[in-house]
């Protein structure tokens, strides 16, 4: 029988700083405006379409992982307590089933625009504590793929997308089955073994890859492999700050290896990875709300 490890100490959440909040804010608002100015009319029209659609499959991917998350809960995991039993976590369950969804359908999508291109193996031929964190990764991702359409570094854009949705699957897998507590012998290990595969993952693409590939062809390698052979934009300004912000999303990958790398430790060192991911990044909320 696993032994009964100490309850934790209640983490109580501090709001996010104000004015960093507001100004991060700010900055995805004036993207989105840049976004819409830059776009012509008819790919306006496609891009509003889109929005449509996935609203829509978000909300009935919700609706749907609700439905099916509660039946496992109640019917196969009353050994666990019925998990998503409480309203706090069915709703992170459902926010983290339509996020599963987009970042496995955006990698297939990814995978099926590089299929034919050697943009991976011959670059150089091709003319919840994390919030104000996340907030600067959307600011900087928002403005890496606007500007790899607007001076036409289509390769560099596709595969920054590709190395993040890929990661981001087998961590919103691993979040779900923490929700589910998954973990143990009672919970056949799962979160334990998703854990592994994401750090795994997680190092490869967006540690290792990410610089190598990336980060190296932008910087160092000719000009013309960072964009398909079109009229390019080729000012040294727009150079810069292109790869002023992909700096700038490595950074925060850093940071994010960081915060996993304390989260394995604390899971290895006190009560597995439940109880250390409410800790280090969901908090105590589960236990905040009752039904």
């Amino acid at each position: 029988m696993r032994p009964q490890s100490p309850v934790p100490t209640k983490v109580v959440k501090k709001p996010p700083h104000a004015i960093l909040d507001g100004l991060l804010s700010a900055l995805i608002v004036v993207e989105c405006i840049v976004v819409v100015g830059v776009l012509p009319l008819d790919q306006l029209g496609l891009l509003g379409g889109l929005l449509a659609v996935v609203a829509v499959a978000v909300g009935v991917t919700k609706r749907s992982f609700c439905v099916g998350g509660r039946y496992i809960s109640q019917r196969f995991l009353k050994h666990l307590g019925d998990p998503l039993k409480k309203d706090v976590t069915m709703r992170k369950f459902t926010d983290q089933s339509w996020q599963l969804v987009i970042h496995a359908s955006m990698t297939v999508l990814e995978l099926y625009v590089l299929q034919d291109e050697a943009w991976w193996s011959d670059t150089t031929t091709q003319v919840r504590k994390d919030y104000l964190v996340m907030m600067a990764h959307h600011v900087v991702t928002i403005a890496l793929v606007t500007l790899s359409f607007v001076m036409n570094y289509l390769p560099i854009g596709v595969l920054v997308l590709l190395l993040h949705d890929a990661s981001d699957v087998p961590l919103d897998l691993l979040k779900m089955a923490n929700y589910l507590k998954l973990e143990a012998r009672q919970g056949f290990y799962i979160t334990e073994v998703l854990f592994a595969i994401m750090l795994s993952v997680w190092l490869y693409c967006r540690v290792y890859m990410f610089p190598t590939k990336i980060i190296r062809s932008s910087m160092w390698e000719s000009r013309a492999a960072c964009a398909v052979p079109l009229e390019t934009w080729d000012f040294t300004i727009s150079w810069l700050g292109f790869n002023l912000m992909l700096l700038a999303l490595y950074a925060l990958h850093i940071w994010w290896t960081f915060l996993l790398l304390r989260l394995l430790y604390n899971a290895l060192s006190n009560s597995g990875v439940h109880t250390a991911a409410e800790v280090e990044y969901e908090g105590r909320s589960d236990s905040d709300k009752e039904d």
